[in-house]
C-alpha cells in the first residue's frame, strides 16, 4: 500500500492547497485531489514539481511504501 503524507508535509510547512498549486504550477484540482488522497496514479512531472516546491529531499517524505499485511498463513 502507497501511504500519501502530502497533506502532512504541506500543514507542517503551512502552506494551503491554493499555495502548493501556485508553487508548483499544478492546477488547483490536481493539489486538491493529492491532498485529499484522492489520485490513482501520478505523473512523473507532477511528482518532480510537488517535491520542489515542498522542499523535500526525498519522494520518501511525501509517499511511503508499506507491505500489505500478509493473510493468515501465506
Amino acid at each position: 500500500m502507497i501511504v500519501n503524507h502530502v497533506s502532512r508535509v504541506m500543514g507542517e510547512r503551512r502552506l494551503s492547497i491554493a499555495q502548493t498549486a501556485r508553487v508548483a504550477g499544478l492546477a488547483y484540482t490536481t493539489v486538491l485531489d493529492i491532498y485529499h488522497d484522492r489520485v490513482r496514479r501520478l505523473d512523473v512531472d507532477t511528482l518532480y514539481a510537488l517535491c520542489e516546491a515542498l522542499e523535500v529531499d526525498s519522494i520518501n517524505d511525501l509517499f511511503e511504501y508499506r507491505r500489505a499485511a500478509q493473510r493468515g498463513g501465506e
